[in-house]
């Protein structure tokens, strides 16, 4: 209940762009049990506590609105007029975690990030209760890679991060995002149940977050992608996995019989 409830709860308000989930967001932020065994540790820790707190405070400001959340964005106010003009161009949004990523104008998923600073939220809340410094942690549908590039700062430099993305564009974007993160490998291919070439069906830039594998007959809006297997991308990695976060449209069943050996092992969330 602390995480999931928030996954349908938290909607951009066309007119007031305010974040209005039902409940408190404060109270369900929770620090994981942590690992003190270093200093390196401690100072992660800590910065952990910052990074929940600015995320509580974000989230807080974009529920009420007015000038503080308003001056906050005030970075992406000519990404916002060009948004609202119709105009897709590619930006810096800055995130609640300190760093900043490009999206695109209009995109849905860059819509929330320039509003709000996060995308999917209860996701969000979730990693950072839950990725440790030393995890590893597997995105597959990394888009253009904000959950991708919040565990790599979630891990630090001693984890690793596996990034799918089979979208030519989305993995575009995605690569820049994530190409001062050493220890996040980014792969042009999408995640199956066996090592194969299928139909990737892509539409516009605009809706690359809804981009999904399909088989079958080609059609004019689809390209042929390559795909592996969770398993085949981890079967030297002698370290578990902590979280799985997949976000395949449809493909999810066939993402995870391709993860059999890896689940098996480490019982990831």
């Amino acid at each position: 209940r602390t995480f999931l409830g928030y996954l349908d709860e938290a909607r951009l308000d066309a007119d007031t762009n305010v974040a209005q989930p039902s409940d408190s967001f404060s109270s369900s932020l929770r620090m994981p049990p942590q690992r003190s065994s270093s200093t390196a540790t401690v100072v992660r820790v800590d910065g952990r506590r910052v990074d929940q707190a600015t995320l509580d405070l974000w989230y807080r400001q974009n529920q009420s609105g007015g000038w503080p959340v308003r001056w906050r964005r005030r970075p992406v106010w000519l990404g916002q007029i060009a948004q609202r003009l119709g105009m897709q161009r590619r930006v810096r949004a800055p995130l609640f975690f300190g760093q900043k990523m490009w999206v695109v104008t209009g995109e849905v998923t860059s819509t929330q990030l320039l509003t709000f600073g996060y995308s999917e939220l209860a996701l969000s809340a979730l990693m950072m209760g839950w990725v440790r410094p030393g995890d590893v942690v597997v995105d597959v549908g990394a888009h253009f890679g904000y959950e991708a590039l919040l565990a790599a700062h979630l891990v630090g430099l001693q984890g690793r991060v596996y990034a799918f993305e089979p979208n030519p564009a989305a993995f575009e974007i995605a690569r820049d995002n994530l190409s001062t993160s050493p220890q996040c490998t980014l792969l042009q291919a999408g995640a199956a149940d066996r090592e194969d070439t299928l139909r990737l069906e892509t539409g516009v830039i605009g809706e690359s977050a809804f981009a999904h594998l399909v088989e079958g007959v080609a059609t004019r809006s689809s390209i042929a992608v390559p795909v592996t297997t969770i398993d085949k991308v981890l079967e030297s990695s002698k370290s578990d996995v902590r979280l799985i976060k997949c976000d395949a449209e449809g493909f999810e069943e066939r993402v995870l019989r391709g993860a059999r050996n890896v689940i098996a092992r480490s019982r990831p969330m």
